[in-house]
């Protein structure tokens, strides 16, 4: 939760407003997508495990 708080506390539309440089705002909108994409293919991941039924204690439904 820390890497999460990290992030999202880089990311203020106020420090945008207050003139933050356009250098850091692309900065840091790329690092927000990468943790974005990060957390989207985490849950295709365990989707795809869940389909093959390797998570079965997890998912009541396991499709083999």
């Amino acid at each position: 939760m820390r890497l999460f708080a990290l992030y999202f506390a880089d990311i203020d539309a106020l420090n945008i407003l207050r003139g933050l440089s356009l250098l850091d705002f692309f900065i840091k909108l790329i690092r927000t997508l990468t943790l974005f994409l990060f957390i989207f293919i985490t849950l295709i991941r365990i989707a795809w495990r869940a389909a093959r039924g390797t998570f079965c204690t997890f998912f009541p439904i396991c499709i083999r």
